[in-house]
């Protein structure tokens, strides 16, 4: 018996198969031609029949996830600041490889289980967590354009609790080690935030031409900042000035440049930060420069409202308010209290 007209066909085909009946839909017309879809092989006509009248096209079906991402990220960034829309990519590219491939609508709930789990074993509570949103993003725009039907991210079970690392300066032996292999890759930029106090992004962001060498009071201008306090000349020690004019040459835009030659983010210079402390034997995070920068400049001496101001705080204190301003050469024996 003849099949209504749209429901499909089905058919044997030769030769020695264990699944010879194919079932196949007509799902569109383009230019007078059938484009037709193998909705699947069975063993018996019965089996694609039924397969046939379950069968619904969807055109999606075979979207991957990094297909998704693409056009989302296309759109999403544009609400972005380079460097949050930088850190984004970074983060997917470092870390969906396991699943970026897969067919989005064939992504199921344990799968992604297992992708979080395993994660949560290398990764801090708080990296796992961006991880999550990012992804959860992505199925939300995957609904949005009627991709899939829900957004399964919101189901996965992250660990209730991880130990966070109590932030902590590094010691003399460890800034003595520092100098003593001042040659290997970083390592200058690790004293230089150690004896500045800039915030990564700062470093990352200073250009050669914001570096002053040429006046009594040599300084850096940072001209970039998360804050507007953070918008600041910053003594420039002694002790660091062979690092920093060993990295200034002509043509050269930004101080510090990844292993490429191309601008630093900060999530490549968080890796090679990482790598770099594993090779030294020492256990910091990038930030616990800048802790450092304050505990040396406190532990020397020097007066809070100077400490305050090369660090470009933003909580000013009581303290800090009585001053309206520092002069340069005040800043300049603040600094230079750091041995």
């Amino acid at each position: 018996m003849k099949n209504p007209n749209g429901f499909g066909t089905v058919y044997k085909l030769t030769g020695n198969r264990r699944k010879k009946w194919v079932a196949r839909k007509t799902v569109s017309w383009e230019d007078g031609k059938q484009k037709r879809v193998v909705v699947g092989y069975f063993e018996s006509k019965k089996e694609a029949m039924e397969a046939l009248g379950k069968f619904i096209y969807n055109p999606n079906s075979k979207v991957t996830l990094d297909e998704v991402y693409e056009e989302w990220s296309n759109y999403h960034f544009k609400k972005l600041s380079i460097r949050a829309a930088e850190n984004t990519k970074y983060t997917y590219n470092a870390y969906f490889k396991e699943i970026k491939t897969m067919y989005i609508r064939d992504i199921e709930i344990t799968t992604l289980q297992s992708f979080f789990s395993k994660l949560e074993e290398s990764l801090s509570s708080a990296s796992v967590k961006r991880i999550k949103s990012i992804a959860s993003m992505i199925f939300d725009y995957a609904v949005k354009k009627d991709i899939i039907d829900k957004n399964i991210v919101k189901f996965v079970e992250l660990k209730k609790f991880k130990a966070v690392k109590i932030k902590s300066q590094f010691s003399t032996e460890e800034i003595e080690k520092l100098w003593n292999n001042k040659n290997m890759y970083l390592v200058d930029s690790v004293l230089i935030l150690i004896y500045t106090g800039m915030r990564i992004s700062e470093l990352l962001n200073l250009k050669i031409e914001d570096i002053c060498l040429e006046n009594e009071y040599k300084v850096i201008h940072v001209k970039a900042s998360k804050t507007e306090a953070g918008i600041r000349d910053i003594p420039i020690s002694p002790l660091i000035l062979q690092l920093i004019t060993k990295n200034i040459s002509v043509g050269k835009e930004y101080l510090f440049l990844n292993s490429k030659g191309k601008k630093f983010n900060y999530p490549a210079y968080r890796n090679a930060f990482k790598t770099l402390m594993g090779k030294l034997n020492m256990n910091h995070t990038v930030h616990e420069c800048r802790h450092t920068t304050a505990t040396l400049l406190s532990n020397a001496g020097a007066d809070p409202t100077s400490i305050v101001k090369i660090l470009g705080h933003t909580d000013y204190n009581l303290t800090s308010k009585v001053y309206t301003h520092k002069d340069k050469e005040q800043l300049d024996k603040a600094i230079n209290l750091i041995q």
